[in-house]
Order: C-alpha cells, then structure tokens, then sequence
C-alpha cells in the first residue's frame, strides 16, 4: 500500500511540473503570440484554462482585484503548484 501511495504522490508532483511549465510557457507566449495566431498557443490556452478558471473566479469577489487591469489567476496557480509540491516533497 506505501508503494502505491509513493508512486501517486510522485505522479502528482510530476503532474504538478508539467502544469507548472505550461503555465509559465503561456505567460511568455501571450506576450508575443495570440491565442488565434497559434495552434499551439491554442492548444495551451485550452489546458491551462481550466487551471486558472478558479482563481480567476476567486479574484472576481474582490472589488479590488477586479479593480486592477492585470490578470493575477496565473501568479496564484503558480505558487499553488509549488506549494503543493513542497508538501509532496515533505510527504514523500
């Protein structure tokens, strides 16, 4: 049963790393390309989103985020991502 849990809890971080860099891939893309331009930005937009849609969601109840012309959702699954790969580390 431990071996099972040691090889999800990897997969997890594992996943969490990939998710991790599409984010960042996004972030650099969206600067040069848009979302039409690119299949590939496309593609990525289209498996990040889901991602970001609830922290999207959560910065749309403060008045003052709503206020602010930048997106913040990214930042905030980024840091979500890490953390809950250091407590995987930790776990593990």
């Amino acid at each position: 049963m431990d071996q099972i849990l040691y090889v999800a809890a990897y997969t997890a971080y594992y996943l969490l790393w990939v998710i991790e860099i599409m984010l960042f891939l996004r972030a650099i893309l969206s600067w040069f390309m848009q979302e039409e331009e690119s299949g590939f930005m496309f593609v990525l937009v289209g498996l990040t989103e889901p991602v970001l849609m609830p922290f999207r969601a959560l910065l749309q109840r403060s008045e003052k985020m709503r206020s602010i012309p930048i997106d913040f959702s990214l930042t905030f699954a980024m840091i979500t991502a890490i953390l809950l790969q250091t407590l995987l580390e930790v776990w593990v």
